[in-house]
């Protein structure tokens, strides 16, 4: 068999949702265009011979890597049988930025972020990649679906104190707008109320 499709939207779990996605047929896998359709339409797993929306599960188990459910179904009109994989993708995370507008949340935007904060200081990448799979974890854990820039800003920044004072106040500069010396002597005695130096 030749080609493949997919289908979302079966059903929501907390911060990801499930995807099924249907092996087996395609454009040149000489299904009737019609049943090819069918399976697109609301989520339902048609089957793709014959377009009948009830099939069996004659097999069960996870994929090599965990991160899918490979089910082997035969179709309860035609007999045929064909492979669904169940995965789990996130929901996407939007950040609401100063002027208003929306962007999507790039880990890799903030990691490089991070990284020319970070320049020509002894930081492991490591340990910035670290940083920001724990920024993402907690607003998913949270339940946090829309952010804003200013929140993002202030948890790089408190993992960013953690790790090296003069990256810290390197992003504090972007982060906070210093326009002046004034804004960096102020963010410096804060820190030393605070007992870090």
């Amino acid at each position: 068999m030749t080609g493949q499709g997919s289908l979302f939207g079966c059903g929501t779990l907390r911060g990801t949702k499930r995807v099924a996605e249907l092996r087996g047929w395609g454009s040149g896998s000489g299904i009737p265009g019609e049943a090819r359709r069918n399976n697109l339409i609301g989520g339902a797993v048609n089957c793709p011979y014959c377009g009948y929306p009830d099939s069996r599960v004659v097999d069960s188990r996870d994929t090599d890597s965990k991160e899918a459910i490979r089910r082997r179904r035969e179709c309860t009109a035609c007999g045929q049988r064909f492979t669904t994989y169940e995965k789990i993708e996130e929901i996407p995370i939007t950040v609401l930025k100063r002027d208003g507008s929306t962007e999507m949340f790039h880990p890799d935007k903030l990691l490089r972020g991070l990284l020319r904060a970070c320049a020509k200081r002894n930081v492991p990448l490591e340990r910035l990649e670290a940083a920001v799979a724990d920024i993402e974890r907690e607003l998913r854990e949270e339940g946090a679906y829309q952010v804003s820039s200013e929140r993002v800003g202030k948890m790089a920044l408190e993992r960013l104190q953690a790790l090296d004072l003069v990256a810290y106040i390197r992003f504090a500069s972007v982060y906070r707008q210093f326009d002046s010396i004034e804004g960096f002597k102020q963010e410096l005695e804060q820190l030393a109320k605070e007992g870090i130096r």
